[in-house]
């Protein structure tokens, strides 16, 4: 054999590719995979195997027979893989003519798998963008014509496979011919559509979508539901079309295709495409691609005029959020900005209208919106062009408009949500003459947004105000003007004035703080240094210095920028002169900073606390520093000189002086002089994120400035300390390395530009032997000179090698070496290596690889043991070679070991020295089953570990014959021995067979499948043959888990007799089954083993359901039943949820269980199953399935009929009833019955053609129905023969035997109800109301027979309930029976889809019975009048509008009925009569007032006339008066109905008509003032719900004329609402 099988079954990665070649070398490719094969059906071998063999043999048989074997899962799943990839390439036929081209891949369909078929249609459904086979094309379209029903007749070859996997075919369309896909477009019956992938349409048929879409757009009755479809996958089109060269003129094709769809989305009249999916979707990213194309200025004209035309004809209505950066509007302003802005006036003027469009048709009129539009384009334009766009926006998003070039004094402004951001961003003399304007316009200065917190600009205007000062605003702004710096200094005295002044502690801290921002916005150093000293006079005041001196006052962007002396006082940018930067200026107000803290400890009020911004903003002002030098060296590398000279060095003294002040005793209590320095507080704003982009000037100041610390803290120890000056090696008598700089420096842009650092850090690296094993000082005064002060091995590690160069690896290696050669003569190479590791994979995360092991952790373990003598049994220990665990051991401290042990905790001149406890590290082997990383385990461990994990549960839960009694699979290649493990082994407490399950699970693909099924096996038949409970054992959970474990591995066929032997056998398991019999598992398992094992499934449950019915099933238990209701429901949602055999088998299926079954839940499990394939085979065109099913669910009508669904009542058992008097017991008749609801829920379902749900009406529903009308009166007949009553039959028989179920299909399907039905409702409605006297008397002898009987007859006692309640508790709903349904809710139905409307006959009978029922209700509405508004509701006209949006179907049929009810009222109040009646029935009548009110408005709206809106409205205000009745509620009602009916425009016109009185000036009589009243409220509410619309606002244009004229009238009343007009108001202050 050339095949070395021990070797490969051990070898992996590259290793087993190796072994492959050789013996492809050896012998042909084919023989190889013979042996291959060969050795993984018998499990000599894992799967994974095959997929290396496939990779490196590239032989195309090799593929074909993975691809045909039906033993292994894996096998074949890694053969698709390669399948994918021979396709893929221009030689694909070799490959598709190996596996036997169409028909060998429909024999492959055959017998694959559902997970196979899925991946095998995905593969050959793709293919790579740009490159197409029309070969292959054809030959996957005849593939897909085989496969699916739809496409037989046109195919000569046909699939032999049943099963309806229709939605996986469909993943093969995108491999087909465009032409194909077009046909399948064109045919709107094809059932192949609804499971298209249609991103995967759209990526690889891209010409085929834009036609389509184009045609759905603009094509009447073109491409129709698949067109819309096609336009929801639109934003993929433009983004998966593959790029072609661009034509001359910039465009690329699909610039093209979205260029066409704008122009005939422009011209074509009949789009269907909506305003915002064309300018979003279409506009937008055309306009965007041309702007950065560079297309030409004719192109992008013509898109934003296109663009322009198509908005304005159409209705167009956009909101705007912060996302819209990718919004056509932003495209357009970036587009003029760069056109120059105004300069070009078409594109000005586009802009213009753009903005006019989007302004007049906001959804809602918010300033903040505004102010979002502002804020977002403001980056789409330059600065200089930033204040044309803010005019144009103002000019049309604000209502009323506002013109910048008209602000001035005494000029309204009417927007308050200015930002301050925008000034900033904005041309400094264009921002500051704006801010001069609004400011004149507004003398409260209260117009100014609050900005971000760290700002002065975000500062208050006045003490606790909502607005920020516009006065540091425009100081800020004025920065280098004439006089501004004399203004500013006025302004900061006169705050200082207030704040001395001031008797209240907030108004001082108040105006200290102001009078500090006011100095910083004018940008001098000196009026700001004049401000700190002055500041000094609050040090005695607590509470005001935590003001002054706070975070918000003294760490503020402007304060830092001010303080770094990099920044020009009159751009806001980076002053590149020299002669510019104040960095000494800066330096003096830090140092005057922190000797204000220093003096503030004299007082008693010290709060260490308060001065924590100060300390911090030393840190911020360098990094701003940082920030700053970097970005003006990126520009001119000649300034480092000129740097280092004005910047640095100044930088660097002053630093160092501020540390030696921090360092002295006295100043001890601020905490201010620990080792880190001066930089190391403050959690920075500023921070320079990526310390890699800082300029080689930052890093040498960074260094220079460790150098000058170091030296100060040699001066400073020593002082502390004088012991410090003869300190020795390695002793630092400076700073430790670790708080040389604050930063983070270990980053390799800092190499070779710190030269200080990196030597102090190589020194620390590189210790000599020596000194690393000097012995510790013991001495007091040495100990306390060194306290803290030790430089970090790991920290010097880290910034070492962060510095180095190319040749990092090498000094790395050198620097290993070093520390393995210090640690030599304390502990061997192995404590060595295990001691140093961990210590450089901390400095070195990415070389944690590439250290050194020991051996003890490169041993491998378990691993098998090997004899001559393969048949042998032999006792093995996995854990014989596990490495012995190492304990640690301890070491006398050196030296090294201090430097080991310290960290980067912050230390001052105070800190005691600390002597470390060091040992070697031990070594505790991982345990046997740790699996930690499998790629780097090699395949001998793997074997080990299956072993071992299959071994333990053998010999710990499997009292049977053993697994491994002989060798496995075979004496003639042995991939596992005869073994029994060690007693030691299995005795050990730290191992369980949970452990050894998860090792499995882990190695499942591995792991053989016989031995695992044999394992399973032998575990169930040890609990059975003990006679114990299987599911009680201890055992069971390790069983089950190993059986749900097998349907995961290589071979999952062979447990499917071991799980359906669990199902059947272990009943009460149930929990277990949907984890044995899983649909991952039917779905991986090969078509043959899928549909046997759920055939046999079928069978067993059929049985035991037959012997349950037959009373001799086989239980220990005689309650336990012989087959669990969950099973059953299961294998029902398996057969309708998983596609392994055909509809019709399915069908056949389900139908024999639900005629075996007697469980309710089976028989709703079943009946939803049917239900759902009726829906699916619909969907899918299948009309002869549909039929199938209909026909099927026929068997259902007799148990929906029953009188109870979980008993069935036969003919023998009704003669019983009749003789022995018993009455069976019905349902409990309250709700809907389970499979009666289940019906109507596909009835109504959407996705069910009108033909099928017709259907399953006339077929099944309502033969249901009249089947539970059959026996409920076989029921009653026998009921009353029961009680000597049956003349008394005819009358109770009219009450419907379920009014809930009958109200529940009027409701839910009244469309497809008889007229019976109606009748039958309406009848059962009027007993309710009221009880006719033939059923009273009828119901009243029933129940004296019952109470009678009860006493004196001897017959057998009644049942439980009682009978009469039957009819009690149904015929006494009241007004509840109008909740339950109503008819005048039909009356009222809408005609939304011409299936659903009723004819004109239907609508008449409606009509008669209601006003029937309201004749009924009238008559006795002394009795009835709760039901009153029940039955009202559904007549109550609804919100109306004039116009398109007339309620038609109120107007025709309900309005009519209204009117008769309100002549039928009427008729008794005009009938003299009945007034003097005092026996008057009813005794009173219902209102009629806000029918009349409904029908005089709706009569008039009709017209669309507000003119005779109004004067009818005038006609009821004065109808109410002159009755002489309290007005209020009616006047109310007329409130209500307006606000209900009415429109916006429609309310504003009627509230103008009545409020615009003759006289304003004379005095208001009663019907004024109610007409001004109401016309007051009304506009009020129309302009809660005001829109941007025209009509809207000529509405409201009339309106604001009217409350002119209030303000103007004599009359309190009239100026009072003038003056009110849309305001919030307390009316209580009005009185």
């Amino acid at each position: 054999m050339a095949l070395d099988i021990p070797a490969v079954r051990v070898a992996k990665h590259g290793a087993l590719a190796q072994l492959l070649l050789e013996a492809r070398d050896r012998q042909s490719p084919i023989e190889t995979t013979w042996q291959i094969h060969d050795a993984v059906r018998n499990e000599s071998l894992p799967p994974a195997v095959v997929s290396t063999w496939l990779s490196v043999s590239q032989s195309d048989d090799a593929i074909a027979m993975a691809l045909k074997q039906d033993y292994s899962c894996i096998v074949r799943e890694k053969a698709i893989v390669e399948l994918s990839r021979k396709t893929r390439r221009t030689s694909w036929e070799s490959i598709w003519n190996t596996v036997g081209g169409v028909e060998g891949m429909l024999r492959l369909f055959a017998d694959f798998s559902v997970l196979e078929i899925k991946q095998a249609c995905s593969v050959l459904g793709r293919r790579k963008r740009g490159r197409n086979f029309p070969a292959q094309e054809r030959c996957i379209e005849q593939l897909l014509r085989a496969l699916i029903p739809f496409y037989q007749h046109t195919s000569s070859l046909q699939s032999t496979d049943e099963r309806p996997l229709l939605y996986l075919y469909a993943r093969l369309v995108p491999g087909c011919s465009t032409s194909f896909v077009s046909e399948l477009f064109d045919q709107n019956e094809n059932p192949l559509f609804a499971y298209l992938d249609s991103a995967r349409i759209v990526r690889y048929h891209p010409t085929l979508l834009q036609k389509i879409i184009r045609q759905f757009g603009f094509v009447r009755s073109s491409a129709g539901e698949n067109g819309r479809r096609c336009w929801s996958t639109y934003p993929r089109l433009t983004h998966d079309l593959p790029t072609d060269k661009r034509d001359t003129t910039g465009f690329s094709p699909i610039m093209r295709f979205l260029l066409e769809l704008l122009d005939e989305s422009t011209n074509n009249s009949i789009a269907r495409l909506t305003a915002g999916e064309i300018v979003s979707l279409v506009s937008t990213p055309l306009l965007r691609l041309a702007i950065k194309n560079k297309v030409a200025e004719d192109r992008i004209t013509h898109i934003i005029n296109a663009t322009l035309k198509h908005m304005e004809r159409r209705s167009f209505v956009m909101g705007w959020s912060s996302s819209h950066v990718n919004s056509f509007l932003y495209s357009l302003a970036t587009y003029w900005s760069r056109k120059g802005a105004t300069k070009d006036s078409a594109t000005d003027n586009a802009l213009a209208n753009c903005l006019q469009l989007y302004g007049a048709n906001q959804r809602y009129e918010a300033y903040d919106n505004t102010a979002h539009v502002i804020s977002d384009l403001f980056p789409a334009v330059s600065r200089r062009h930033r204040y044309a766009l803010l005019r144009h926006v103002l000019q049309f998003f604000t209502k009323p408009s506002i013109s910048l070039d008209d602000l001035g004094p005494g000029k309204s402004l009417g927007f308050d949500r200015w930002s301050c951001r925008w000034f900033i961003d904005m041309n400094p003399s264009e921002a500051l003459d704006l801010l001069k304007r609004l400011i004149s316009c507004k003398e409260d200065q209260s117009f100014l947004s609050l900005w971000r917190q760290n700002s002065i600009l975000s500062y208050l205007s006045i003490p606790g105000g909502r607005y920020s000062d516009p006065g540091i605003l425009l100081t800020y702004l004025s920065r280098g003007q004439e006089g501004a710096l004399i203004e500013a200094e006025n302004i900061t005295h006169r705050m200082q004035k207030k704040s001395a002044t001031s008797r209240e502690q907030a108004d001082r801290a108040f105006f200290a703080e102001s009078a500090m921002f006011y100095a910083i916005a004018s940008g001098s150093m000196a009026l700001y240094h004049e401000v700190i000293i002055w500041s000094r006079r609050y040090l005695r005041d607590p509470m005001t210095v935590r003001v002054v001196f706070g975070s918000a006052s003294v760490l503020t962007t402007e304060g830092i920028d001010l303080l770094s002396g990099m920044y020009n006082g009159e751009s806001h940018v980076p002053a590149t002169a020299t002669g510019q930067w104040q960095v000494a200026e800066g330096n003096r107000i830090l140092l005057e900073l922190f000797d204000l803290a220093c003096t503030s400890l004299k007082e008693p009020s010290f709060n260490v606390n308060d001065w924590e911004a100060v300390k911090s903003i030393y840190r911020l002002v360098i990094e701003r520093r940082l920030h700053t030098v970097t970005f003006l060296q990126r520009g001119d590398h000649t300034l480092e000189k000129a740097i280092n000279e004005n910047v640095w060095r100044d930088t660097i003294d002053t630093l160092v002086e501020l540390e030696r002040i921090a360092c002295k005793p006295e100043h001890e209590r601020l905490r201010f002089n620990s080792a880190a320095g001066p930089l190391s507080h403050g959690t920075p704003y500023f921070v320079v994120k990526d310390w890699t982009r800082l300029s080689s000037g930052c890093y040498l100041f960074l260094d220079k400035l460790a150098e000058a610390r170091d030296e100060l803290w040699k001066v400073v120890r020593s002082s502390y300390s004088p012991a410090t000056v003869s300190l020795g090696q390695p002793w630092p008598k400076g700073l430790p390395v670790q708080y040389l700089v604050p930063f983070n420096l270990d980053n390799n842009a800092a190499g070779g530009f710190t030269p200080y650092i990196s030597s102090r850090a190589g020194k620390v690296v590189f210790i000599s032997e020596l000194t690393a094993g000097a012995d510790i000082p013991r001495d007091k005064e040495t100990r306390s000179a060194i306290g803290g002060f030790v430089d970090s091995y790991g920290e010097s590690l880290k910034f070492w090698i962060s510095q180095l160069g190319p040749s990092r690896d090498e000094e790395i290696t050198r620097a290993w070496q070093h520390a393995m050669k210090i640690t030599r003569g304390r502990m061997d190479e192995q404590d060595a290596v295990r001691f140093w590791r961990p210590r450089f994979q901390r400095a070195l995360p990415f070389m944690k690889k590439n250290l050194p092991m020991t051996e003890l952790e490169c041993q491998e373990y378990p691993l098998l043991p090997r004899s001559d003598d393969e048949e042998e049994t032999q006792e093995w220990n996995p854990a014989s070679n596990q490495p012995a665990p190492i304990k640690c051991r301890p070491l006398s401290v050196k030296a090294i070991d201090c430097l080991l042990g310290q960290n980067s905790a912050t230390v001052n001149v105070f800190s005691p020295f600390n002597e470390p406890r060091m040992a070697t590290l031990p070594f505790k082997p991982s345990a046997i089953w740790e699996i930690h990383n499998r790629k780097e385990m090699s395949g001998a461990v793997e074997e080990g570990l299956i072993a071992s994990a299959l071994l333990y549960i053998d010999s710990t839960d499997n009292k049977g014959s053993r697994i491994l009694a002989k060798p496995f699979p075979s004496s003639d290649s042995t991939r596992f021995p005869p073994l029994i493990l060690d007693p030691d082994f299995l005795l050990n407490r730290d191992r369980s067979s949970t452990q050894a399950t998860e090792v499995l699970r882990a190695l499942i693909d591995q792991t053989p499948s016989s031995l695992l099924d044999h394992l399973v096996n032998g575990i169930l038949s040890t609990s059975t043959e003990a006679a114990q409970p299987i599911g009680n054992t201890a055992t069971s959970t390790i069983a089950y888990q190993l059986l749900a474990l097998s349907t995961k591995s290589d071979q999952p066929h062979k447990a499917c007799d071991l799980i359906l032997r669990t199902i059947i056998g272990q009943t009460d398991t149930s929990a277990w089954h949907r984890q044995f019999l899983s649909k991952a598992l039917l779905y991986r398992l090969p078509a043959i083993n899928a549909t046997q094992m759920l055939m046999s499934f079928v069978k067993a449950i059929e049985t035991k359901l037959n012997d349950q019915a037959a009373g001799t099933g086989n239980r220990a238990n005689a309650q336990q039943p012989a087959i669990k209701v969950t099973t059953v429901k299961y294998l029902a949602q398996l057969l309708n949820e998983t596609a392994l055999v055909s509809p019709r088998k399915s069908l056949n299926i389900l139908v024999s269980l639900f005629q075996k079954s007697t469980h309710r839940d089976v028989h709703y499990a079943i009946a939803e199953s049917i239900l759902a394939m009726l829906a699916n085979t619909a969907a899918q065109g299948d009309f002869a399935s549909t039929n199938q099913t209909l026909q099927a669910l026929q068997d259902i009508i007799p148990v929906v009929g029953r009188l109870n669904e979980r008993i069935e009542i036969q003919a023998k058992d009704w003669i019983a009833f009749s003789q022995w008097g018993k009455i069976p017991i019905m349902e409990n008749q309250e709700s809907t019955p389970p499979l009666f609801g289940l019906l109507l829920d596909y009835a109504v379902k959407s996705t069910l053609p009108e033909k099928v749900r017709r259907s399953l009406v006339q077929v099944i529903i309502l033969p249901a129905y009249e089947s539970s009308k059959t026996i409920y009166n076989h029921w009653v007949s026998v009921l009353l023969s029961r009680y000597g009553v049956s003349g008394d039959l005819w009358i109770l028989r009219s009450i419907p035997p379920r009014p809930v179920v009958l109200a529940a299909m009027l409701r839910r399907i009244p469309e497809l109800m008889p007229d019976a039905y109606i009748m039958e409702w309406h009848n059962y409605v009027k007993a309710n109301l009221v009880l006719s006297p033939e059923l009273s008397v009828a119901i009243h002898r029933l129940a004296e027979k019952v109470k009678c009987e009860s006493t004196t007859s001897n017959l057998p006692p009644a049942p439980d309930m009682n009978p009469t309640l039957h009819w009690t508790r149904f015929l006494d709903q009241r007004s509840d029976v109008f909740r339950a349904f109503s008819l005048a809710g039909l009356v009222r139905r809408p005609r939304t889809q011409p299936s659903y409307c009723f004819s004109d006959k239907l609508i008449s009978l409606l009509q008669k019975l209601v006003l029937e029922q309201a004749d009924i209700l009238i008559e006795n509405f002394d009795k009835l009048n709760r039901s009153w508004s029940e039955f009202l509701a559904p007549l109550r006209p609804h919100k109306v509008h004039t116009g398109d949006d007339w309620d038609e179907t109120w107007a025709r049929n309900c309005a009519p009925i209204l009117e008769s009810i309100v002549q039928r009222i009427e008729s008794y109040r005009d009938n003299p009569r009945w007034q003097v009646n005092p026996d008057r029935k009813p005794q009173f009548l219902p209102s009629s007032f806000d029918l009349r009110l409904a029908l005089a408005l709706l009569a008039a709206i009709k017209e669309d006339d507000h003119t005779k809106i109004a004067k009818e409205v005038s006609s009821l205000l004065e109808n109410i008066i002159t009755s002489g009745k309290p007005y209020h509620h009616e006047f109310d009602q007329i409130k209500s109905k307006i606000l209900t009916i009415l429109g916006t425009v429609t309310q504003v016109n009627v509230a103008c008509f009545l409020g615009e009185l003759e006289n304003s000036d004379e005095e208001l009589s009663m019907m004024d003032f109610l007409q001004v009243d109401l016309a007051h409220w009304l506009l009020r509410k129309a302009h809660q719900r005001r829109d941007g619309s025209d009509t809207v606002k000529k509405a409201f244009k009339r309106s604001d004329l009217m409350l002119d004229g209030w303000r103007k009238s004599e009359i309190e009343e009239l100026r009072m609402r003038g003056a009110i007009g849309f305001d919030k108001v307390a009316w209580a202050d009005f009185d």
